[in-house]
């Protein structure tokens, strides 16, 4: 009997939980309306695990609004359990579409837009429309802001990072500046943003969580800059020799980001 690699959502899950800004919490509470049922609507919701973290961390009833383009990560999401601080469960319903899609219109009546990884797929126009659309309480987690420690250090450390950043802004997208740009777009609304660390520290106990994290961000710097390619392959080799023999360690810089609409 065969057993199914795990996917990249499952693999980052618990990397994402423990690093998430959880002191931003306290503010947003502070928002949420305390005599009715909180709506969430959460933006490229993948398989849920932004809810399975934030529900328990609310308290009351809750109504969670599930979108996502991808309709087998949406019927995933659909499909789990989840219930509030109070051990409330929580109800839910699906929207298939773009974010690209999303409209103020749309989100009348949910107390908070919520999203995680999202904006650094952004461009600087789509970001000034999420912004635009939000009107309530905003909350993004982990957008990567291009700060990457790997420990031992490496000569080539620099080199693959430099070019993986640039991979990220291809096309347009915001990259690493995403979290600076999006800050900007609220704070143009007159929204109170708050910014907080939320970094991943991978140690042995994440090792193959990093061995897949090392794959993707290799190629996305030799996909960037093919010049690389010389030195990829020997490279990686000797990342995962020290990720497989439990002596790497992988610092990965995010930011979690709150905005709160002026009243």
């Amino acid at each position: 009997m065969t057993v199914a690699s795990p996917s990249w959502a499952d693999l980052r899950e618990p990397a994402d939980a423990a690093a998430r800004a959880g002191s931003l919490l306290d503010v947003l509470r502070a928002e949420l309306p305390p005599d009715r049922p909180v709506t969430v609507w959460n933006a490229s919701c993948g398989d849920g695990a932004l809810a399975r973290w934030l529900a328990p961390r609310l308290h009351g009833p809750q109504h969670w609004i599930l979108q996502d383009s991808d309709p087998a990560a949406l019927a995933r999401a659909a499909g789990r359990a989840y219930a509030s601080a109070d051990g409330v469960p929580a109800t839910v319903e699906t929207r298939a579409g773009e974010l690209a899609d999303l409209r103020a219109a749309d989100v009348v009546g949910a107390s908070v837009l919520a999203a995680c990884h999202l904006l650094h797929r952004l461009t600087a126009a789509e970001a000034d429309a999420l912004a635009a659309a939000a009107c309530r309480p905003a909350l993004f987690t982990l957008t990567p802001v291009g700060r990457v420690r790997l420990d031992p250090a490496d000569p080539l450390d620099v080199e693959f990072a430099a070019a993986a950043d640039a991979h990220r802004r291809r096309g347009g997208l915001l990259g690493t500046d995403a979290v600076f740009t999006a800050a900007d777009a609220f704070a143009r609304r007159g929204a109170a943003v708050h910014t907080r660390p939320s970094p991943w520290r991978l140690g042995p106990a994440r090792s193959v969580l990093i061995a897949r994290w090392l794959r993707d961000w290799v190629a996305d710097a030799v996909e960037q800059r093919p010049s690389l390619g010389a030195d990829a392959t020997s490279y990686l080799r000797r990342r995962l020799a020290d990720c497989a023999g439990g002596d790497l360690t992988v610092e990965i810089r995010h930011l979690d980001l709150l905005a709160i609409p002026a009243r």
